[in-house]
């Protein structure tokens, strides 16, 4: 049952993460390599108008380094500037669900106890 709660807590900062941009955040602060060095392989493009947003991005790092990274959608509703991979994001509260979700798995694993 815990395991259950977990992996939709993981899934609901997952949709967070993506759908508020923080990757792209940190990739640009990492100072991720652009051009053909990264892979832009999945399609994110039909989702920012699938859930009403003005854009979407994602960077997937492994082992610290950026392997895939892509953005799609404009800067700001209404406007025709694009955003890019190298736009900076406000994260906003996303780090208290990451929190939770981040204890959740340290419990489950037996390294901390909820009280």
């Amino acid at each position: 049952m815990f395991s259950a709660i977990i992996r939709l807590l993981t899934n609901a900062v997952v949709f967070l993460f993506l759908f508020t941009l923080p990757a792209l955040s940190f990739a640009a602060a990492a100072g991720a390599p652009a051009g053909d060095s990264v892979q832009r392989n999945i399609d994110i493009s039909g989702y920012p108008a699938r859930f009403n947003l003005p854009a979407i991005g994602y960077a997937v790092v492994k082992n610290g380094e950026v392997v895939a990274i892509d953005a799609t959608g404009t800067r700001k509703f209404g406007e025709v500037i694009p955003v890019t991979i190298n736009d900076l994001f406000h994260l906003g509260s996303d780090t208290k669900a990451m929190t939770a979700v981040l204890a959740g798995i340290y419990v489950e694993a037996g390294k901390l106890r909820w009280n």
